[in-house]
């Protein structure tokens, strides 16, 4: 039996090989492909489907990566995924309100963003396209930004007013940006003669005073100014807005050390310094202030106190003062401006407390006491911010609250699946 089967069953064995090896040479280059397709497939499955709009992972991977050109930091793939998501939803309600855009407006939009990185806008899109992203991926991440835009701006400009003095504050506020701020607290003795005996006696204690409560109780007994009802304490202030000579004793002093005796005109100034944060510090030769000052008879008097404050309730700009003084001569009334290194000490102590169109009457000049309006104060730049820019970015920040608004009440509507 084994010698009759034996020699049938090695042509059947041969014959199934080459049968099998042909077969394999057939299919290995299908076989070979199905690795490349899975990995297609996957490349463009879903990552996300809002309502009808789909998300790829394509579009997530290019997303990511312009996200990484722009310096984006964090989870790149999630914050990819969820701006994606936010644009299906934000195309979908400008499409569906017919907001026009034309390829003119994409490729203005196109060049309005290189611009920002100093860059033409075929080397902006040659750089992209080095780091991976796709023409067509940064044309769509514009055109839905300006349809956005625009829709945002049909629908809420009529709600949004920037008036003159939301223009000033900011002006005036960035004067201040980026700036050192200091907490600190003040105190003023009187250096008229008839009070000399006494400064001299408790001057040098002040001066020696370490801890907060003291110095706020020293405040609250002998300050001539009106600070003294809250212990001395002032609130936070650019230390960019006050007199250089103040400025530098600040900076060499631990909190709850004093700076002082600093001689101003009519009085002595004691200084606390409370806390003090660090930042980009700007110089008081950069801080350039406008400021009104009225000459007011009768000192720190009753009479002249209640006359500068009868003066500051109805004055709105420092040229109100002008009509509400019968137009006085220049000694008595004038607006001068300079930079923060050129105002005196203590006019500079007191300016550094104003937002403008805020007064201050605690100075005195000889037998008069001084109202200091405060009417701008402004960085001292090549380029100035325009009050037309400065209108437009305070503009886009309001509209901007509103669109995030907008937007989450469509999100919220929206189907929004992650499969």
């Amino acid at each position: 039996m084994n010698r009759n089967t034996e020699p049938a069953m090695r042509p059947i064995t041969a014959l199934t090989t080459r049968l099998l090896r042909t077969a394999a040479l057939a299919l290995l280059p299908l076989l070979l492909a199905m690795p490349a397709a899975q990995a297609q497939q996957g490349r463009f499955a879903p990552a996300a489907i809002v309502n009808d709009r789909v998300i790829t992972n394509y579009d997530v991977t290019q997303r990511a990566r312009l996200l990484n050109v722009l310096d984006v930091r964090g989870d790149l793939q999630a914050e990819a995924l969820d701006r994606l998501i936010d644009e299906r939803v934000q195309r979908a309600e400008a499409e569906r309100r017919g907001v026009p855009l034309g390829d003119e407006a994409i490729a203005e939009g196109v060049a309005e963003f290189a611009a920002r990185f100093d860059r033409s806008p075929e080397a902006f899109l040659n750089g992209l396209a080095q780091s991976g992203v796709s023409q067509e991926h940064f044309r769509d991440f514009i055109e839905v930004g300006l349809m956005w835009r625009q829709l945002v701006r049909a629908r809420f400009q009529g709600r949004v007013n920037v008036t003159d003095a939301d223009i000033d504050n900011a002006m005036d506020l960035s004067a201040q940006r980026g700036a050192m701020r200091v907490l600190m607290s003040e105190l003023f003795l009187p250096s008229d003669a008839q009070y000399a005996e006494a400064v001299a006696e408790i001057a040098p204690q002040i001066a020696q005073i370490t801890s907060f409560e003291a110095f706020a109780d020293a405040a609250r007994r002998f300050s001539a100014a009106p600070s003294r009802e809250q212990g001395g304490r002032l609130d936070w202030l650019p230390l960019s807005n006050l007199p250089p000579q103040l400025r530098s004793r600040l900076l060499d002093l631990s909190p709850g050390q004093v700076a002082g005796p600093i001689e101003v005109p009519g009085a002595i100034g004691f200084f606390q310094l409370r806390a003090l944060e660090s930042a980009d510090d700007v110089s008081p030769s950069e801080v350039r202030v406008e400021y009104a000052r009225l000459m007011i008879p009768g000192g720190r008097g009753a009479a002249a106190r209640e006359e500068a404050a009868r003066l500051a309730r109805p004055a709105d700009i420092c040229t109100d003062l002008f009509a509400l003084t019968g137009q006085p001569s220049e000694d008595r009334l004038r607006i001068e401006s300079a930079t923060m290194a050129e105002v005196p000490t203590d006019i500079g102590v007191e300016l550094a407390k104003l937002d403008p169109y805020e007064t201050s009457a605690t100075l005195t000049r000889g037998d008069d006491l001084m109202m200091l309006m405060l009417c701008s104060r402004e960085m001292v730049t090549e380029q100035p911010p325009q009050r037309e820019r400065v209108r437009e970015q305070l503009l886009n920040q309001r509209l901007g609250s509103l669109a995030d608004g907008f937007l989450a009440e469509l999100r919220a509507a929206a189907y929004i699946r992650r499969p």
